[in-house]
């Protein structure tokens, strides 16, 4: 609701002070990593509080996982490999999962996916995960700055 600012979040690009700019100014690519990179420190954060669960395999489904940037992205922030299903449309994939139960096809979604799912793998890079770490401590002191805004 544009009415509402409590419920507008607010965000920011962090550049380089004017004086340690390179010849390189930032570019679209440049700003589209930073909007992917911040959805994946999120993920970080989240995926850090489940942990403790002992998580032994993380799955990735729906729009952003067509991408296989993003994907790199998110197994190399998080330390881990992912699996992705071959048909990534999660809504769909859902959708037709209750239909075969409602019409007794299937007993329970685990015998569906055993069945009839196939999965990607996407493999992380160890050497990411230290430069993933360092940028996450800055985005997460810059956010509870923004945060306190």
């Amino acid at each position: 609701n544009i009415k509402d600012q409590t419920s507008i979040k607010r965000g920011v690009f962090v550049f380089p002070p004017p004086i340690m700019i390179s010849d390189a100014l930032p570019t679209i690519i440049d700003f589209a990593r930073s909007v992917v990179e911040n959805i994946a420190f999120g993920i970080y954060e989240n995926y850090t509080a489940l942990e403790k669960f002992q998580i032994k395999d993380i799955y990735c489904a729906g729009g952003m996982s067509k991408s296989k940037e993003i994907l790199k992205v998110i197994a190399d922030m998080l330390g881990t490999n992912l699996l992705v299903p071959e048909f990534r449309d999660s809504s769909f994939t859902g959708g037709a999962m209750n239909t075969l139960i409602a019409l007794d096809y299937y007993q329970d979604y685990k015998s569906i996916v055993n069945e009839l799912i196939n999965f990607e793998g996407i493999v992380n890079n160890p050497a990411q995960k230290d430069k993933y770490q360092e940028l996450y401590l800055q985005w997460k002191n810059i956010k509870s700055k923004i945060d306190s805004l």
